[in-house]
């Protein structure tokens, strides 16, 4: 009996130590998969901290891109205020230098940033004739006044006529008309009241824009009338648009 349980006493002895090994290379293994694990950790952590580090840089610069950005369209807008201060100013002064002219044949409106000088056909012309009377060039002069305290900005002037047609020696038709009012008022400018020619230039548009129906008389008088169309110059917003 003494050596039977000697027996099993040595026989779990030797199960308990091959156990004992087993579990101490089980503690290897996990001591190595903790240790890869760890560093699989160090690593991703690594990794994430670069990323966000990156993302902060690219942040910063798009913070700084979107900043310049809103700084050009502060100074764009600027711009912008000042130009239509400007030329509301130049509608009150315009206004006040053409006091003299009728209602009827005179109508100053601002539209896009630009000053519209609607003069008629009665305060300028003739029925069917191109040649400015004594009235439209005391107009003319009063106009030219004004612009000669702004030389930057810029003018065009558009004929327009009825859907009346016309052909005579003279002019074949709305077009001709149209065109040969608004070089006629030009050569004034130009020629007598030294309005510089760069600044200028002349178009007709026939009956093409008419401002009222031309089944009237009256409709067909207001729509016999030329535009002096006064705008700036907007070289200085091209470099803020560029950007």
């Amino acid at each position: 009996m003494a050596l039977d349980h000697i027996d099993r006493l040595e026989r779990d002895s030797t199960a308990l130590s091959g156990e004992n090994s087993r579990l101490g290379e089980n503690l290897v293994s996990l001591s190595d998969s903790f240790a890869n694990y760890k560093q699989e950790q160090n690593n991703l952590t690594s990794s994430l901290l670069a990323q966000l580090d990156q993302k902060s840089d690219a942040l910063k610069e798009k913070e700084g891109t979107l900043a310049e950005r809103a700084e050009r369209l502060r100074e764009l807008q600027q711009q912008v205020y000042e130009q239509n201060e400007r030329m509301r100013q130049l509608r009150r002064t315009m206004r006040d230098a053409l006091i003299n002219v009728p209602a009827k044949d005179l109508e100053l409106e601002m539209r896009d940033g630009k000053l519209y000088i609607n003069l008629s056909e009665n305060l300028l012309f003739a029925s069917g004739s191109a040649i400015v009377d004594k009235r439209g060039k005391d107009a003319l002069k009063s106009v030219s006044d004004v612009l000669a305290n702004s030389p930057d900005l810029q003018i065009e002037i558009i004929g327009h006529t009825d859907s009346v047609p016309i052909r005579t020696a003279r002019f074949s038709d709305n077009w001709d008309l149209s065109a040969a009012r608004a070089t006629a008022i030009t050569r004034i400018l130009v020629d007598e009241y030294r309005v510089d020619g760069e600044r200028i230039r002349a178009t007709g548009r026939s009956e093409y824009r008419p401002i009222s129906s031309n089944d009237t008389p009256e409709g067909r008088a207001k729509n016999r009338r030329t535009e002096i169309v006064i705008s700036p110059k907007l070289d200085i917003l091209y470099p803020l648009l560029e950007e």
